[in-house]
């Protein structure tokens, strides 16, 4: 199966380049001469492997254990539903070395990818191919970003003749280091690769320059040493590119199933899903999210599990009259029955506008907000039902989606938290936040702070990987939620959970097989 996946991905890869009207005349010189011919196809194969393991980790591992972690998503216990303890111990930040998801398999996901993108920068340094070289790098790059975000105390492992089980853990600020240099590299590699929309979704120069400027915005957290002037000197040449802009069309639009094809404008760069092509890589946020009741009303083919939520103290944040809240109606093009957009909160009606019932409970399913952890009734909880369903998705789940990993809209935020931080409040940076807000809500902030501008991330990111992220940068961390402490007790909880909990622990099975790795401090 993974031979056909990687031929059908090295197919597109291919097609995508070929596709290119300059390739013939600038990159090559002549790609007439069939020995470079070549060449860059084998390097394409090369680099497609990279491309298809990263979404086969990344996707699952890294977006969703991110956000269940953070102060926005919940997944409680249900009934005969999502009763490993694992979840409750990341929503109270009381995860332990021990307890194997995803605190393991996280670790070991993103070494693999490390391993396997090591070996292709190898096997690439033989073709005369920089920018497919780059591209290779620059997944590397991305895949130690979550890795250090998450575990900070980690290897530095550049060979694949090197494996992590035998290296000690670098210091974080020669990580640090390392991931800038890298995307700095590929910067300059793809700096003929910016918004091409034969090149899409691959890795681009507007793509490598998000991640780099969300390094540098997260510098002070990583090393303590602040470094948003380099954030925003980044985010000024993105913008000043001119090679994106917030998206032409509905805000929706961003994150259903077409948004491959719609979104170029504002996506910089996305985790592709191809279901005729891919196995096994859901659109968690539907299908774990909603219901078994949607599954007739979307009329989609894959199961429904109904665990994720979104917790009450984030829901309050959302406002009357935005779209991210709550929108009836279709929109042009997208799914017909997906319109209900925003947040499921009370009734939920059919199409005949009466309140459902779940089949297999008999009950009204009516959503309120969860009070405790454990053993919460399996209709309790608003959902956030931001990605579209999709109804031509495979029947294990695979869905047309992309999931959003650097949006314009990311860029432009930055910048204003950047001249917030080093100035306070301005004009410049209420613009930015309202050319993004405004979109969804028309009520226009001013004298934006920090404290603004982290509820403004949370409405527009939220599911897109960068909540718990935001939270530690924003001091938001300790103390954050209802559920922090006590695990069936309903209100918020003033216990500390401590700062080591911002980052994880090193797994006790990487410890266990790697005696020159130390377990980080407060575990």
């Amino acid at each position: 199966m993974k031979q056909k996946i990687k031929i059908t991905i090295l197919g597109a890869l291919m097609a995508s380049l070929l596709s290119c009207n300059d390739l013939e005349i600038n990159d090559f010189q002549r790609v007439s001469d069939e020995t470079q011919y070549r060449s860059e196809a084998f390097a394409m194969g090369i680099t497609a492997n990279v491309y298809y393991e990263a979404l086969a980790s990344v996707w699952w591992w890294g977006m969703f254990a991110q956000e269940v972690s953070g102060d926005a998503l919940v997944m409680p216990q249900r009934p005969g539903h999502w009763a490993e303890s694992s979840w409750a111990a990341i929503q109270q930040h009381k995860i332990s070395p021990a307890q194997g998801w995803p605190i393991d398999a996280s670790f070991s996901n993103y070494y693999r990818i490390i391993s396997i993108s090591n070996k292709a920068v190898e096997d690439l340094s033989h073709y005369k191919v920089k920018y497919v070289e780059a591209e290779a790098r620059a997944i590397r790059a991305y895949t130690y970003m979550l890795a250090f975000d998450l575990y900070r105390n980690i290897p530095l492992v550049t060979s694949s003749a090197v494996s992590a089980d035998t290296m000690p853990q670098a210091k974080p600020i020669d990580i640090f280091n390392f991931i800038e240099s890298e995307l700095l590299y590929c910067r300059e590699a793809l700096k003929d690769r910016k918004n091409d929309a034969n090149w899409f979704p691959r890795m681009t120069w507007g793509a490598v320059s998000g991640l780099l400027a969300r390094h540098y915005l997260n510098a002070e957290v990583y090393t303590g040493t602040p470094q948003y002037d380099k954030c925003l000197a980044v985010c000024n040449e993105i913008i000043d590119s001119k090679q994106y802009s917030l998206h032409n069309g509905n805000w929706y639009e961003l994150f259903s199933t077409k948004n491959g094809q719609l979104c170029k404008d504002e996506i910089l760069y996305f985790m592709d899903i191809v279901p005729e092509s891919m196995e096994y890589r859901h659109t968690l946020y539907v299908q774990c999210g909603l219901d078994d009741i949607f599954k007739t009303k979307y009329a989609i083919p894959y199961a429904l599990y109904g665990g994720l939520s979104i917790e009450k103290h984030f829901y309050e944040t959302l406002e009357d009259g935005d779209i991210r809240k709550y929108r009836k109606g279709t929109i042009a093009g997208l799914n017909p029955l997906w319109d209900e957009q925003g947040t499921l909160y009370g009734p939920m009606l059919d199409a005949k506008g009466d309140t459902m019932v779940s089949p297999t409970r008999k009950t009204k399913v009516i959503y309120n907000h969860i009070q405790q952890l454990k053993t919460t009734d399996f209709f309790l909880g608003a959902k956030m039902n931001k990605f579209e369903p999709d109804q031509n998705g495979s029947p294990q789940g695979e869905p047309h989606n992309g999931q959003p990993i650097v949006r314009y809209a990311d860029i432009l935020l930055m910048k204003a938290e950047c001249l917030i931080r080093q100035g306070g409040p301005n004009s410049t940076a209420d613009n930015l936040v309202n050319a993004v807000r405004t979109r969804c809500i028309n009520k226009p902030l001013s004298n934006v702070t920090l404290d603004m501008l982290f509820d403004e991330r949370g409405r527009e990111f939220v599911m897109e990987g960068l909540r718990r992220m935001d939270q530690i940068r924003f001091n938001k961390w300790v103390n954050h939620a209802e559920f922090i402490d006590d695990f069936n007790k309903p209100g918020l909880d003033q216990t500390t959970d401590g700062e080591f909990s911002k980052i994880w622990p090193i797994p006790q099975k990487v410890l266990d097989t790697n005696k020159k790795m130390k377990q980080n401090t407060g575990y």
